[in-house]
């Protein structure tokens, strides 16, 4: 797989300002890495690499879903998360199960 450097301070800017007025979600940058965290848990994460992780912390609700969705259209990405009878789903190319830290690329 190659390996991209990205751009960090934009990845944040870009997050900061959807999740900003939202109670329960913080968009933190430290260690080479933003993430978005929901309550405790870190659902959302991207390194200097360009390798992103997804991740309900075993939370499957619609708010967690929906964030997740945010974290990916802000990134540019045409992959979604969806629900289809209490399984999780990545649509985008293809439609692959979602499990906690699901592995995909910003490029």
């Amino acid at each position: 797989m190659e390996t991209a450097i990205v751009n960090l301070e934009t990845i944040y800017s870009k997050l900061e300002k959807i999740f900003r007025t939202k109670k329960a979600v913080k968009v933190v940058c430290f260690d080479h890495k933003v993430k978005v965290i929901h309550y405790q848990t870190t659902i959302f994460e991207v390194n200097q690499d360009g390798e992103i992780t997804l991740d309900n912390g075993g939370y499957m609700t619609r708010t967690t879903k929906d964030h997740l969705n945010e974290c990916l259209e802000a990134l540019g990405k045409v992959e979604r998360i969806y629900q289809k009878k209490g399984k999780w789903y990545v649509s985008g190319l293809d439609t692959t199960e979602f499990t906690r830290g699901f592995k995909m690329t910003t490029y």
